[in-house]
């Protein structure tokens, strides 16, 4: 139970992290799980909620595997993991469960290849089910269940930001998932997701 990341693996590699619960019983801030500049790091059975992300990564991030973990409940994303000058690479999250947060449910967010979305259930989120930004390449995203989110099922975007350039989105196979948008936001905020396409390419 922490005010800023409960678990935190900066610099570090061949870690395994299962079974813990994270929490923030206070504010809402922080990340449930922290990850920076790290390789070979696996979090697996892990339930995080109540902080600002239930799981944050960024830079330099490369054989990272989330596998059977639940984030729900966080202020901003379920997962958000990015990238700037420093690529990441081979990231998969797996057999997830990732519903009511106050953001998207998953984001990439810049240079990434590998990255690995499978049989995760992504649902009732405020923002996009599944948001990929600026430079995801040579990645997977199949066999999920995306539903119920306020905003598109999935999206790709290339706009860049504050945090990261335009970035070419290629060579990237999309398969055998179900995305359902419905008419009426989950927590009767807005926006309205029936205005919302289930997925969005948008350069």
């Amino acid at each position: 139970d922490g005010l800023c990341a409960s678990l935190e693996a900066r610099n570090s590699s061949h870690i395994i992290f299962d079974g813990f619960i994270l929490t923030n019983s206070q504010d809402m801030t922080g990340q449930g799980a922290r990850l920076t500049r790290s390789s070979d790091i696996t979090l697996r059975n892990i339930q995080s909620t109540g902080h600002a992300f239930g799981l944050w990564g960024m830079q330099a991030l490369q054989n990272i595997v989330v596998e059977n973990c639940v984030f729900y409940g966080n202020s901003s994303s379920g997962v958000n993991i990015g990238a700037g000058v420093e690529a990441n690479n081979s990231v998969t999250i797996r057999d997830c469960l990732i519903y009511n947060n106050g953001g998207d449910g998953f984001q990439h967010a810049g240079i990434v290849s590998g990255l690995v979305l499978e049989n995760n259930v992504i649902h009732s989120n405020a923002g996009t089910g599944i948001s990929l930004l600026d430079g995801v390449c040579d990645s997977l995203v199949s066999g999920n269940l995306v539903f119920n989110n306020s905003k598109h099922g999935l999206l790709l975007k290339n706009a860049g930001s504050s945090y990261v350039e335009p970035g070419l989105q290629s060579n990237n196979t999309i398969s055998d998932n179900i995305v359902w948008v419905g008419m009426f936001s989950w927590n009767d905020l807005p926006p309205s997701p029936q205005y919302q396409s289930a997925i969005c390419f948008n350069d």
